[in-house]
C-alpha cells in the first residue's frame, strides 16, 4: 500500500485502500489456519527405524555438485559442502554437508551391516565416500544430511557409538511427527516443520503410531 498526503486522498479511495488491507490481513491469517490444520488433522507418528550416523570430517577441498544434478534442498549446506550424498529413495536427489556441523543419516541399516560400515570409516572424507557408495550399492540408498543439532535434539543412541555424531540411533520416542497425505494421495511426513514426501512401504516399516500401535494408511488424513 502507497502513502500519500491525506489532503490529495478522497475518502472513498481511502476507504478503497483499507478494504483492500483488510482482504489481505484475512487472506494470510486464512493460509496460516490451513498450516495448522495439518497439524490438527495429521496422524502422529514416531519413528522406530534404526540408523547410521556419520560425522562429517575436515576436508580442505570442497565438493562439486555433477552438472544438471537435482539439488535437494533439505541439503545441510548446499553452497560450501566437504561432501555430497544421493538418496534413492528421493528420486536421486543430492545433498551437500560440510565439516562444521554436517552428518550424514543413512536410514533402514541392519545390525550386521552397520557394524561393518562403522568399521569402514577411519574419520577421512574418502572412506565416508566410499561408504556412501557401498552402502547404496548394497541396497541401503536412503541416505541424507543434517545438523549436529537435530542429532542432539532428534536422535538417541542405539547401539555402538564410535562418537558423539557416529554411531547407530533412533529417532527419540518423544519426537512425533505428523503424518498425512496431500491432494494428490502422496504420504507426506513433517519433519523440522516442513512437508517431505514418503513412500507407503517405508512409513509401514519405519514409522509407528505414537501410541505404539501399528500405521493403518487408511486411516491418514488428506489435508488439502
Amino acid at each position: 500500500m502507497l502513502y500519500w498526503p491525506c489532503s490529495k486522498l478522497s475518502h472513498v479511495s481511502i476507504r478503497a485502500w483499507l478494504l483492500e488491507d483488510m482482504f489481505l490481513l484475512a487472506l494470510r491469517a486464512r493460509r496460516g489456519c490451513a498450516m495448522s490444520t495439518t497439524t490438527i488433522n495429521g496422524l502422529k507418528v514416531t519413528s522406530n527405524a534404526r540408523k547410521v550416523i556419520f560425522e562429517v570430517p575436515h576436508s580442505d577441498a570442497l565438493a562439486v555438485f555433477p552438472a544438471d544434478a537435482k539439488i535437494s534442498e533439505y541439503g545441510q549446506n548446499n553452497s560450501q559442502p566437504v561432501i555430497v550424498v544421493q538418496n534413492k529413495t528421493d528420486g536421486g536427489s543430492l545433498q551437500g554437508a560440510d565439516a562444521q556441523q554436517g552428518v550424514v543419516i543413512m536410514n533402514e541399516i541392519p545390525g550386521d551391516f552397520a557394524e561393518v560400515l562403522l568399521d569402514m570409516y577411519d574419520g577421512t572424507i574418502a572412506s565416508l565416500e566410499l561408504i556412501c557408495k557401498y552402502a547404496a550399492n548394497n541396497g541401503y540408498g536412503d541416505q541424507y544430511t543434517t545438523k549436529k543439532t537435530f542429532v542432539d535434539t532428534k536422535l538417541s543412541p542405539a547401539g555402538r557409538m564410535v562418537s558423539k555424531y557416529t554411531g547407530i540411533v533412533k529417532r527419540d520416542d518423544r519426537d512425533v511427527c505428523i503424518l498425512y497425505r496431500d491432494n494428490t494421495g502422496i504420504l507426506q511426513v513433517m519433519v523440522k516443520g516442513e512437508p517431505r514426501r514418503i513412500e507407503d512401504d517405508i512409513v509401514l516399516r519405519t514409522y509407528k503410531c505414537a501410541d505404539g500401535s501399528d500405521i493403518d494408511l487408511n486411516a491418514v488424513p488428506t489435508v488439502s
